[in-house]
């Protein structure tokens, strides 16, 4: 937003309502899928180039071992400084870059994950 911009900070332009709760989440979780791409492509040891991937993919399918996912698991704690609680460490986690991309911004928020 420029600083001519009369729109609050925030204010999702694109539909004027002031709705930024919904754009700042899609655009969150878009970086957060962004950076678990890029740690699976150093960690996850693939099959298949991770920029073939859609979202949903499942990893496993395409080489995940169980090595990699732990290598992978101790990468994002890193990157997002947060640490999967023991509900959260299951092979559905690691299931494909959107449920793992699920589980961190649920983690990122206190509470959210038992």
């Amino acid at each position: 937003m420029s600083d001519t911009d009369d729109r609050p900070r925030g204010e999702n332009p694109s539909d004027g309502t002031g709705r930024a709760e919904n754009m700042a989440a899609g655009d969150g979780n878009r970086v957060v899928i962004d950076r678990v791409r890029e740690l699976l492509r150093a960690h996850g040891r693939l099959a298949v180039p991770v920029d073939k991937l859609n979202d949903d993919s499942d990893l496993f399918a395409v080489g995940l071992t169980s090595l990699a996912t732990v290598n992978l698991m101790l990468a994002v704690e890193e990157a997002f400084d947060i640490e999967f609680p023991d509900g959260a460490l299951s092979r559905r986690t690691f299931e494909s870059i959107g449920a793992l991309s699920g589980v961190v911004v649920r983690i990122a928020e206190p509470g959210a994950i038992a």
